[in-house]
Formats: C-alpha cells, sequence, structure tokens
C-alpha cells in the first residue's frame, strides 16, 4: 500500500463533505458497530455544541480516504476541575462503544502512523487526551502509536466489558442456547406474564403510537425505575435526551431502530431500545415499571429482542458497556472496553490525582455505609 497522508478537519460544515467517502469506507472496513456511523457520530456532534470536531482523515496517494479517527475537544469535568479533554468522537455522555479508527484491518497500522503527528499536534490544545471504549486490538494498536509521546502521562481508567451473545439461526429458538435451569425458568416466567395478563403485547417503533410518544414513555419508565434506587439516569441529562430523540428519528429512517414496547391493555410497561445494523443488534436503553417487577418484564423484553434480532438473521446480540449481572444470565462472551488515558498538562495532572484521591475516599465511605446498613438490619431482626 503506498504511503498515506492525514489532515484534520476542525470545521463541522467540512465534516458533511466527507460523509459519502466516509460510508464507502464503513462498506469496506470491518467496523459492523452503529457507533462508526456518520449518523451517532455527527448527530453526537450537533447535540452537544461544546465539542469542536478534530476528525484525522488519511488517503492514499489517488486521494482516496482510507482511514478516518473521529476525534473532538470539549470540556470535561474531572473532580474539582473543567479540562479541555481530546476525546474519541461519540462517546463522552451518550456512551458510544467499539470506537475508535475506521479502516479496514489491513490499513489500521498505517492508518494510526500516519495519524498520530496530527493527534500530538490536537492534544496540545487539551488536558487531557481519553480513548475511551475501544476494542482490545484498537487500543494495542493506539497505545503503541501514542506511548512515546513526550510530556503524556498515563492515568488509564479500569477496563470495561461489553458482553455479547451469538445468535442461533433464525429457525432456531434462542432459548436452546440457554441453561437448561436458566431456560425452565424464562418460561415460566413467560408463562406466568402470559397468565396474569392475557392481553400483554408488544409493538415495534410507532405501530401503536408516534415515535416521539415512545421515547417519551422511555423517558418516563427509564427515570422511575432509577428514581426507585435513589438515582436519576442517563435520561435525565437533557443533551442525552436531544441526542437519543435525533438520534432514534436517523435510525427510523435508516430501517435500524427497534424500539420495542410491552403492553398491558393501553399502558406502556416496559420499553427497550434496540439498533440493527449489518449483523449486529445493539441493546441500548431500557425502562420499565418497577410494579411489574415480579412478573420479570424488564428480562422479559431482552429475550423478545433477542429473539427478534435472531429471528431477522442478525448473528451477535450486543449488550453494550456495562458487567451488569442481568446481561450475564444470558449466554454472553465477555468482549473487553478499554479506555487509554493521558494527562498532557500540569493542570490535567493535578485534576486527575485530585479525582483519584476522591475517588478512594467516597468508596471508603460507601463500604462503610454498606458495613452500618447490614449491622442495622441485624440489630432490627435481633429479638429483645
Amino acid at each position: 500500500m503506498s504511503a498515506l497522508t492525514a489532515r484534520v478537519i476542525v470545521n463541522r460544515d467540512l465534516v458533511d463533505g466527507i460523509v459519502p467517502a466516509w460510508n464507502t469506507l464503513l462498506d469496506d472496513a470491518a467496523q459492523v458497530e452503529i457507533f462508526s456511523t456518520p449518523e451517532w457520530q455527527l448527530t453526537w456532534l450537533d447535540s452537544f455544541p461544546g465539542v469542536s470536531p478534530r476528525y484525522v482523515v488519511m488517503s492514499d496517494e489517488t486521494g482516496r480516504m482510507r482511514a478516518l479517527l473521529p476525534l473532538g475537544i470539549r470540556t470535561r469535568r474531572v473532580g474539582p476541575f473543567s479540562l479541555r479533554a481530546l476525546e474519541l468522537g461519540g462517546e463522552a455522555v451518550v456512551c458510544g462503544d467499539h470506537l475508535g479508527l475506521i479502516a479496514c484491518p489491513a490499513d489500521a497500522g498505517d492508518a494510526w502512523a500516519a495519524a498520530a503527528p496530527f493527534v500530538r499536534s490536537c492534544a496540545a490544545e487539551a488536558d487531557l487526551v481519553r480513548f475511551a471504549s475501544m476494542d482490545a486490538a484498537e487500543a494495542a494498536v493506539a497505545l503503541a502509536v501514542t506511548s512515546t509521546n513526550p510530556g503524556w502521562a498515563a492515568c488509564h481508567p479500569p477496563d470495561d466489558v461489553a458482553p455479547r451473545m451469538m445468535l442461533p439461526p433464525p429457525t432456531t429458538d434462542v432459548l436452546g442456547a440457554f441453561r437448561s435451569s436458566r431456560r425452565a425458568k424464562l418460561r415460566y416466567y413467560e408463562r406466568q406474564f402470559a397468565s396474569s395478563h392475557p392481553s400483554a403485547s408488544v409493538a415495534l417503533n410507532d405501530e401503536r403510537m408516534p415515535l416521539d410518544d415512545v421515547l417519551d414513555a422511555l423517558d418516563a419508565l427509564h427515570a422511575s425505575r432509577w428514581r426507585q434506587r435513589g438515582e436519576t439516569g442517563v435520561l435525565a441529562d437533557p443533551a442525552f435526551m436531544t441526542f437519543v430523540r435525533r438520534f432514534s428519528r436517523l435510525a427510523h429512517e435508516r430501517g435500524w431502530l427497534r424500539l420495542y414496547q410491552m403492553f398491558v391493555e393501553d399502558r406502556v410497561v416496559a420499553t427497550l431500545l434496540t439498533l440493527h445494523r449489518r449483523d449486529v443488534a445493539s441493546g441500548w436503553l431500557l425502562g420499565w415499571n418497577p410494579a411489574f417487577a415480579k412478573w420479570n418484564v424488564s428480562e422479559l423484553l431482552w429475550l423478545h429482542s433477542v429473539r427478534e434480532a435472531a429471528r431477522e438473521g442478525l448473528h451477535t446480540f450486543d449488550f453494550l458497556r456495562g458487567g451488569e449481572a442481568y446481561k450475564f444470565r444470558f449466554p454472553v462472551e465477555p468482549s473487553a472496553l478499554l479506555c487509554r488515558q493521558w494527562t498532557v498538562t500540569a493542570r490535567g495532572r493535578v485534576a486527575v490525582g485530585t479525582a483519584l484521591a476522591g475517588e478512594r475516599v467516597l468508596a471508603s465511605a460507601r463500604r462503610w455505609r454498606t458495613r452500618a446498613y447490614r449491622v442495622a438490619q441485624k440489630l432490627r431482626r435481633a429479638p429483645d
């Protein structure tokens, strides 16, 4: 392959000009995840006006785009400090996964090498460089070309995981992939729910009501579940909800959206926003009514979504970032998601050090709170 040349696009309007070449690159590249698409990345840019694009474009001698590294600079809160951070596009706030360089596998090493000087020049504007939610192979290549940058101090956060389930052929029930005990329990849940709520049904997208109303239901049910736990949940962030609405409309137009609603009569009791692209289904956002917890409606809706993905002939169901226990009730394999992070200024190093110290204090406080709660529970149960 001929040597690649790189350039950086810093103007949002100019990014639109590379979209056709971007889509062609996706057709040729190994990336099948929806988070590498212009739809996800540009909706992210437009939903957060404080983000300034730094898109590194690699081209060959004919001018054909061979690789793209979507980056952005934004203000990131780290402990008590506000830092300028150079980050992978589509990750911050909205939690995009499997991010990084968009390129054919054969071009990845050369593309990262061509991008490295431009990453360094963009980092000169920042206090922190953060490449989050990368697959392990991608993180290894990124680390190899950035680890020697002078003045960069590594401060990598703990790794995360995105559990994935390989789907059976369309004619096979997905329950066959579960352990026998788990399979029996899910069938029991299905029978109990059907017996208790014979009118129950599942609708898709705007089959029963307008898409905006379905998204309102998702927002309300998501908030209800998190409020029960004494927390707010991600959809409480107005910018995040703006992104969800914008991207869901685009995904609906592209045929990617699978927004399931579980109805009991005319009442929505659970919603699950899943995205289908190529061979992968990505389960993204869930909301459900805690009053229906005893029927396990959340897991039943996950099961419905997995079944539908298999019925459509998809190969993989991605539960996305997070090691929550409910994901591992499905026959999944954990796929590592890595974050590689460096401080590039003294302010950045002080901020990260302060934040780490604060996290240790909070973790210790949470442990003591848990112990105190357990002691109080024992005392309440103790006889007088």
